[in-house]
Order: structure tokens, then sequence, then C-alpha cells
């Protein structure tokens, strides 16, 4: 593989920082969810795990920055590094104040504010600001297998489940319906993309890769979570808008073979109910407890923030006891307007980055990730509970704003964005 390298530092010394880099966000991103279906089947207390898991990711995140500080790479500054600094310099008071002060007011403890927040989302996401040169290719692989592996496991701990196929359930009884969703969208939308750019390999890999489809659409609706099924639907008609005339018309020859085969499944499991649960989750929102009780966050975020719309209010929604479920609300109730309208212009830049990282890579494995965790910064995540998130931020950051980071071949949509001369500056 070429490397353009930054002044000073050589293509073999980058490519070590690349599979480094790599090894560390695969940990960081899918080591929880492994090891929670391990702990299912070691019939050990999930606790055990993911206390190793976090004390690894720690262990791991320490050595790569040794790594950089001893090869003397440092940080390509850019201004979201500072906004994201600037962001937790903010909040930080606020979360040490509530959690020491105002513990009794928490509904969930302390210690684990203080781990994820201050350990997992902040100091674990530093690392990743620092420039690489991400091999997306390589990576799509790697996730490629965890994700089809955790479906099948997702498969088989649902079908032990007595309510499976008349109620949503989880892949196990750690990992959430959210958590499960995401396996089950990248598998799809890999599997999807593979395809359509005929790297299937074969008609035998083709045949695989379309039951890896219908696999993750059966654990999809197993888990009946919207905010996947919205995300997934997003990446299918981005892969072809992004693809020209002819892989557009194979794809939607494979979405219609897909939908085939899906309906096949549907009928030999008797899953009708479920698809109607699925469907009223959309349409009839104040039906849906899930969708209720976080409405019912929301207001009363908004009502903490207009009571106090300076300086912040809590950490945490105050008749549930919960984050809200929306990071951009809790910035605003927990910080006020000022750390609410830092969160949003380093959230806005994200948003930004991630797009354009999109169109350059035609939905690269490292926008896929990040496109999920905007999704779930609306709909789930929190500013401590959410480390996936502030590692995205950063990765994508580090990524997309490097020049150097981008591949002699861009896709041709990306050619045609920026001028012959824009794209000759990139190279220098």
């Amino acid at each position: 593989m070429e490397i353009q390298t930054q002044k000073g530092i050589s293509g073999k010394l980058l490519l070590q920082q690349q599979s480094f880099a790599q090894a560390v966000l695969l940990f960081l991103l899918f080591a929880y969810p492994v090891s929670s279906f391990l702990s299912a089947f070691a019939g050990v207390s999930s606790n055990v795990f993911s206390l190793a898991i976090r004390g690894l990711s720690v262990v791991l995140a320490g050595l790569y920055v040794l790594f950089l500080l001893w090869h003397r790479i440092f940080f390509v500054y850019r201004s979201s590094i500072f906004i994201f600094f600037f962001f937790w310099l903010l909040y930080l008071p606020r979360l040490i104040y509530d959690t020491q002060v105002n513990e009794a007011q928490l509904g969930i403890d302390s210690g684990l504010y203080l781990l994820f927040g201050i350990v997992l989302s902040f100091f674990l996401a530093i690392p990743l600001f620092v420039y690489c040169e991400y091999n997306e290719a390589k990576l799509e692989k790697h996730i490629f297998l965890i994700v089809t592996v955790l479906n099948v496991l997702s498969l088989y701990f649902a079908l032990q489940q007595e309510e499976a196929f008349i109620t949503r359930v989880g892949g196990n009884e750690k990992l959430n319906p959210i958590s499960t969703g995401v396996m089950a969208t990248l598998s799809i939308a890999i599997s999807f993309k593979w395809i359509i750019a005929k790297k299937a390999g074969g008609i035998g890999g083709f045949l695989l890769l379309l039951a890896n489809i219908g696999l993750g659409a059966v654990v999809l609706v197993l888990i009946s979570t919207k905010s996947m099924i919205i995300v997934l639907l997003f990446f299918i008609f981005l892969l072809i808008f992004l693809q020209n005339t002819g892989f557009a018309i194979r794809a939607i020859i494979i979405l219609i073979a897909t939908i085939l085969v899906f309906a096949m499944l549907v009928l030999l499991t008797n899953s009708g109910d479920l698809l109607e649960l699925t469907y009223m989750r959309f349409v009839n929102v104040e039906g849906d407890q899930s969708s209720q009780e976080r409405l019912d966050m929301i207001r009363g975020a908004i009502a903490q923030f207009q009571s106090s719309p300076f300086i912040g209010d809590f950490i945490e929604e105050r008749s549930l006891h919960m984050y809200p479920h929306n990071v951009i609300l809790e910035s605003f109730m927990a910080l006020g307007i000022p750390g609410g309208i830092v969160f949003l212009v380093l959230f806005f830049g994200f948003c930004l980055q991630t797009l354009r990282l999109a169109l350059y890579t035609r939905l690269g494995i490292l926008s896929m990730l990040a496109f999920i965790q905007i999704m779930l910064a609306m709909v789930s995540s929190s500013i401590c509970f959410s480390p996936e998130l502030w590692y995205m931020i950063a990765v994508v950051s580090s990524h997309s704003l490097n020049p150097m980071n981008w591949p002699a071949k861009r896709s041709s949509l990306a050619l045609n964005i920026f001028p012959p001369d824009s794209q000759k500056s990139l190279h220098t």
C-alpha cells in the first residue's frame, strides 16, 4: 500500500501506526459486545467481563499513546480538537460537582459517570485525534467478520427467549436492542455494498452475502429498533446514489431479491405480529412505551434548561433520573447556552466531516460508523455513557481534516465536486 507521509515520518512507521490505531479502534468499538456473549456462554456475571474489557481498553489506549510519544507523532492541530477540549473543560466541572455534591439526586451510580465520562469518553478519545492513515478496506473486512458472528449469536440467543417473534428482544441480557441493531445494520450495509460493487467473489459469495443480508434483517426486526432501521435505509439509498447507473440498476435488483428472501423468512417464522409491532412503533409513537418515556425525558430536559438557561441545571433529567437520550439537548440541559452552543458547533462539524468522508470513500466503513453515532446521538446516546460517539468524532476529525489522508484514487462523484486545481492542492 502506498503511504503519503507527513514531514519527517516514514511510510513504514505510518503503516505501524495504522495497524496499532485500527486495533485500538476495533477493540474500543466491539470488545464489549463480544464480551457480553462470552459471559453469557460462560455463565459468568457480565460485570466481570465488562470490568476486564474497560481495563484492557485503558491499557491498549495507553500503549498506543506511548507508541505515539516514542515516535514523536503528535496532533495535527485543527479546530475540532480545540472545540473538543473546550467542551470538556466546561463539562468536567459540572460532572464532578453533580457526582460529588449532588450524588444523592443521581439515578445512575456516580462512579459509573466518572469511569465512562472522564476515562472512557474523554481520555480514551484523545489519542484518536492524532492523524492516522486508516486502511478502510481492511478495517471493513474485520468489522464484517465481527458483526456477522455477533448477528449469528444474537439470533441464537433471541430464539431462546419465549417472546421471540412476538415482541422485541435484545441480543442477550446485557446487549440492548440498539447495540444489537448496530451490528445487524453494519452487516447488512457492508454485504449490500460488496454486492453492488462486484466484490462478492462469484455466485457462491453472492449467495452468502445475500443470506447474510437476510440474517441481519431478521435480527433487525427481532429487536425492532427504529433508529437502526432508518440508518440502514439511509445507507442503502446513499450507496445506490454513489454508484453509476449500471450499479444502481443492479442494486435495485438486489433489493427486490432481498425483500423476497426476507418475506419468505417472515412466513417461515410466523413473525407477522412482530412486523406489525415494528410498523406500529413508527406510526404510533404515543402508544409505544419506550418512545413515550423518551418524550417525557425530552420535555423534562427542556424544562430544566429553561429553569437555568445560562449555567445549566443537572447532568440527568430529574423526573426519570436518566440522561434525555439526545446529546444536544443534554448539553444544553447540563451546561446551559454556552456549553450547548460549543457542543452544537462540534457536532455540526462532525456531521459535515462525516458527509465529506462518505462522498470521498463511497460510504466507507468509517463514515458508516460515524453516521450510526450521529443517529444515536439524536435518539439514544449520552455525553458520558456513549464513548463510541467521542471515538468517532476523534477518528473522523483526524481522518477527514488532514488533506494528506485522501487516497490518490477518489470516487468519480468526489472528483466532480472539487475543481482540478483544488484536487491538486490536496497533495501539496
